[in-house]
């Protein structure tokens, strides 16, 4: 990966990571909260939170090792149904991409770009339909 592409990536990993935060952890100690929360930021294509800042985030001191697997379980499962979305697309519509597909499609982020330029372009799936 080219070091500007990454740079890029590591500032909107940061900008999603402080964006996260901004959903208040699951209060309770059900492995079915904690994994519905990892399943909500997964659906979303935000980058999985850290066991490290996920009990920074923790105010009620609830969240253990247990919790947290509960999370990156829902997570995955989220992320999941996430990168089922045409890259091309994902990025002919303006919506930030963190790269989170990456582990399914190598060049999940390409597809990205290339719909991207595209929407520059002023291509539009709807008249012109869809290449990937």
């Amino acid at each position: 990966m080219k070091p500007l592409t990454l740079a890029m990536l590591t500032i909107l990993a940061s900008t999603a990571i402080g964006g996260c935060s901004s959903l208040e952890v699951p209060t309770s100690t059900l492995a079915a909260d904690w994994q519905a929360y990892g399943l909500e930021h997964g659906q979303k294509g935000w980058v999985k939170l850290t066991q490290e800042r996920m009990s920074e985030l923790d105010d009620n001191q609830v969240f253990t090792a247990v919790l947290y697997q509960a999370y990156t379980d829902g997570y995955e499962q989220g992320r999941d149904v996430y990168c089922e979305q045409s890259a091309f697309e994902l990025g002919l519509s303006g919506a930030t991409y963190l790269g989170v597909c990456d582990y399914k499609d190598p060049k999940y982020y390409q597809k990205y770009v290339s719909g991207q330029t595209a929407a520059e372009w002023g291509y539009n799936a709807n008249t012109h339909g869809s290449y990937y």
